[in-house]
């Protein structure tokens, strides 16, 4: 890892720290896609085999399931030791708080969340606003108050 403070990561966006984010950013999110359909699609099987009973009450659950899994996905893989998800880790990609530290579940969740209603409320034109910035940081990155970086490439 580069020997950066904190305050360096939030106000500068190192450049060996950037190279390359935007597509890793968007190959870790189709990754990250892919993964939580698979959740997604176990988990209607499940309640498609416990939905053969004539009332078919876990149906119900199947709107608001996609988006709950997305959030605890993001929750409890981006606060856990790698700092991101397995789609971000694939990439090299690392998620930290504005301020360097380590980010928590609470920061997966809301970065989740932000993107979602962003990209819902506000078309997902808003990407573009992101892809102009100098610091690479899109709109729900500045909401959760987070900064990705690619990962340094260890020296053998």
């Amino acid at each position: 890892m580069t020997n950066s403070s904190p305050s360096d990561l939030a106000s500068s966006a190192l450049p060996d720290t950037q190279e390359g984010l935007r597509r890793k950013r968007f190959f870790a999110f189709i990754d990250d896609l892919l993964f939580i359909t698979m959740i997604y699609v176990v988990i209607m099987l499940v309640l498609g085999i416990l939905g053969l009973a004539p009332s078919g009450r876990p149906f119900l659950f199947a709107p608001i399931l996609y988006p709950l899994i997305a959030l605890v996905y993001n929750a409890f893989t981006i606060g856990r030791n790698g700092q991101g998800t397995p789609g971000m880790l694939i990439m090299g990609v690392q998620m930290h708080q504005s301020n360097g530290a380590r980010p928590s579940a609470l920061n997966g969740a809301a970065h989740a969340l932000f993107f979602y209603l962003s990209i819902s409320l506000l078309t997902p034109f808003i990407l573009i606003l992101g892809m102009k910035s100098p610091s690479k940081r899109f709109l729900h990155d500045r909401l959760a108050g987070v900064l990705l970086t690619v990962q340094a490439i260890p020296e053998s």
